[in-house]
């Protein structure tokens, strides 16, 4: 039997990193209608690849601190060495009750 159709996700969604793991996480969340591109904000350093990413129909950016304020739940999707740096830059910014979700490799909570 067809397993249900995906109830929709009532909160914007972030994320910090652009690269493939997030991309193919995005595709995901958009293509299963879980979540409208319109409700994604991904943090990007590299401007190539954020331009790529805004043609996903998502928010594109180069601020971490922008994904902070508007996301309610955030994907890591950083290079593992990155997290320290990166926690420390937005952590001033995240709103109470806001859902970090990593994806990198060999990072502890302690980080």
């Amino acid at each position: 039997r067809p397993l249900p159709a995906p109830v929709p996700l009532p909160m914007k969604v972030g994320f910090f990193g652009g690269g493939k793991m997030a991309e193919a996480i995005l595709q995901g969340l958009i293509s299963k209608s879980f979540c409208p591109a319109s409700d994604i904000t991904v943090s990007e350093p590299f401007p190539a690849r954020r331009e790529y990413i805004a043609t996903l129909g998502v928010v594109a950016t180069a601020s971490n601190l922008e994904v902070a304020k508007a996301a309610e739940v955030i994907i890591i999707a950083v290079k593992p060495y990155v997290v320290p740096e990166l926690l420390a830059e937005v952590s001033p910014v995240l709103k109470e009750g806001t859902l970090l979700v990593s994806i990198c490799a060999g990072v502890t909570l302690e980080a």
